[in-house]
């Protein structure tokens, strides 16, 4: 059975009952990234919130928090898990031991222990990637990249990533992840050579397209000047496609990054249309 990566859209757009239904076809992958979203959700406006609004906020992520549980199965991994395993077990995290969610009973568990850290932590990426500005040494690649449209974005990038040379590129960047060992206490397996298939090679794959997408569309500013985590939200969904099949989303947005940066997996982008109640493949 193909595993999909799960995106917070589908999760709030799917009547009650749809994914658990499609789990007779699928599993159900929740990276870090969505409980996250839902942990966070408005979080920073709590404090200016009447009694009322703040019961209709918790009831709608309890609600939602319930339905990943129960419907899409619960299982969870967080980006630094993954990394952990691959770095210390020299093997791809595809198949490493999930974290069951059924033993937490509300959304506000998530901001406790081991999953608030994962939530700080992703909260300083999140903050750093926003706004990361372009090499002087490349000004003029940067220049071409702010003059191409997105639809050619995409398309070079797509065609770019089933070449043999920019595989060996990923890899070889995928592998200084090692460096992220002693400051975590990791000890580096001597087997930890990522590639296609390992997240470490998601990240920087994800990371790759990322930056040259924001450079097209927002240049050295922030990613979003509404919400300028979102873009970097979506290219970690991305990064976990490395361990999966695929991924299923209500996002275009998402789903047209995934297009490109996994040509070879574009048979299990699912896209949930919500006018038809219906789990589509995706083609733009």
């Amino acid at each position: 059975m193909k595993t999909l990566v799960l995106d917070k859209s589908t999760l709030e757009a799917a009547p009650k009952g749809f994914l658990q239904d499609r789990r007779g076809e699928f599993h159900f992958l929740l990276p870090g990234h969505l409980l996250h979203e839902l942990a966070t959700e408005k979080l920073a406006q709590r404090h200016f919130m009447s009694p009322s609004e703040k019961e209709a906020l918790d009831y709608k992520l309890q609600f939602l928090f319930k339905k990943a549980i129960h419907e899409a199965g619960g299982q969870w991994i967080g980006h630094t898990e993954a990394l952990e395993w691959e770095i210390t077990q020299g093997r791809s995290s595809r198949g490493m031991p999930t974290r069951d969610l059924s033993s937490l009973r509300s959304f506000k568990d998530l901001l406790q222990g081991k999953v608030l850290d994962h939530c700080n932590e992703l909260e300083a990426i999140y903050a750093t990637a926003a706004s990361v500005p372009h090499d002087p040494r490349m000004e003029r690649d940067f220049r071409e990249l702010q003059c191409t449209p997105e639809a050619d974005l995409l398309k070079n990038f797509a065609d770019k990533a089933r070449s043999q040379e920019y595989v060996m590129l990923l890899s070889q960047r995928a592998s200084t992840l090692a460096d992220l060992a002693p400051q975590k206490g990791w000890t580096v397996s001597p087997n930890f050579h990522p590639g296609p298939g390992w997240f470490a090679y998601g990240m920087t794959l994800a990371g790759s397209l990322y930056l040259q997408w924001k450079w097209c569309k927002f240049g050295d500013a922030p990613a979003d000047r509404k919400k300028p985590a979102n873009p970097v939200f979506d290219l970690y969904y991305i990064a976990f496609m490395a361990i999966t099949d695929g991924l299923l989303s209500s996002d275009t947005g998402m789903l047209e990054l995934a297009w490109a940066a996994w040509p070879e997996k574009r048979e299990d982008i699912y896209q949930y249309r919500m006018e038809k109640s219906a789990l589509v493949r995706f083609n733009p």
